[in-house]
């Protein structure tokens, strides 16, 4: 209708069920899940405005998962349910992807990654989107109480590079796009601000990001830079030793300190139980998907939007 029309750009966040409400015809018993892949799907076509665009996607995904538990008929809810509605003309592809960056709009941007390797026919095409996603998440600082978003974009990365090594690519190429990753991951991990002239010290502003997403961005950090060899090759072959940089013992020592620390005391066995996975030899770059499900199950199980993580099957 005109008057939600008159709403757009809609915000991430936007209650899109209330807005239709307040402001269509369309009444209580509807399914808004079916109606949020309505507006998916119309967006794509009659919204020409790339950053509204972006928004409008971002709260109609929102909508989608927030509503799909109380769907009437009953709906397969997935993000290859969420694909199958989304048709981005491929002339936009470059500006729908940094638009996502810069409103920081994650499911948006891991919606397009699905479409993207549903259309790749090669390992170069892959490893392009890996490295998109590499690229736009580590410069990414998520908002406060939606940080859990980013785990999709690590997660698709991490399961893009398992994919590629899988094809037999070179392992050098792999770390080349791993490496940003785990550098971003504990910029994120700080209790400060990494904004300002001050860093992270203690002039600088607390964190507004949680400290258990903190938390799980510090163990994920760590256990990569462990599968990262000084030569740079990477760890995909169990029983092989570690043979870690300066960086990697250190950020392991940072993870362990935090043992003593009282704030982390209810999370000493998540971190126990990582820090056994990052020193066990026969756990590898492979065992990164068993790491990033054990971490959303423990802390956002809840979220209906992390099942792709949460139902995400290893690599052997």
């Amino acid at each position: 209708s005109s008057g939600i029309n008159a709403e757009w750009p809609l915000r991430p966040g936007t209650k899109l069920t209330g807005a239709i409400r307040e402001k269509s015809s369309v009444k209580e018993g509807f399914s808004f899940t079916q109606l949020s892949l309505y507006f998916l799907t119309s967006a794509t076509t009659v919204i020409h405005n790339i950053r509204h665009l972006v928004l409008v996607v971002e709260v109609a995904i929102e909508s989608y998962f927030a509503n799909c538990q109380n769907s009437y008929p009953a709906l397969s809810v997935s993000w290859a349910t969420l694909n199958d509605s989304f048709n981005l003309s491929p002339m936009v592809h470059e500006s729908f992807i940094k638009q996502s960056a810069n409103e920081r709009c994650i499911l948006s941007l891991y919606l397009y990654s699905h479409h993207l390797l549903q259309e790749a026919t090669g390992i170069d095409e892959k490893y392009s989107v890996g490295n998109m996603l590499v690229e736009s998440v580590t410069g990414i600082t998520p908002e406060p109480k939606e940080e859990q978003k980013t785990l999709l974009l690590w997660f698709k990365i991490f399961d893009i590079l398992l994919q590629l090594h899988s094809t037999g690519i070179r392992s050098s190429a792999l770390t080349s796009l791993l490496k940003p990753l785990p550098v971003a991951m504990l910029k994120l991990a700080e209790g400060r601000e990494n904004s300002g002239i001050f860093g992270t010290s203690w002039f600088s502003k607390k964190s507004k990001l949680s400290l258990e997403f903190r938390l799980l961005a510090r163990i994920l950090a760590t256990y990569i830079l462990h599968q990262l060899n000084k030569d740079g090759s990477l760890r995909l072959a169990p029983g092989c030793r570690h043979n870690v940089s300066n960086d990697s013992s250190k950020s392991l020592e940072n993870l362990r300190s935090l043992v003593n620390n009282k704030y982390y005391s209810s999370h000493i066995p998540v971190i126990q139980k990582t820090i056994a996975m990052v020193l066990d030899t026969n756990k590898t770059m492979k065992n990164i998907i068993e790491l990033i499900r054990f971490l959303t199950v423990t802390y956002y199980d809840c979220e209906v939007y992390l099942s792709d993580i949460k139902f995400a099957k290893g690599y052997d």
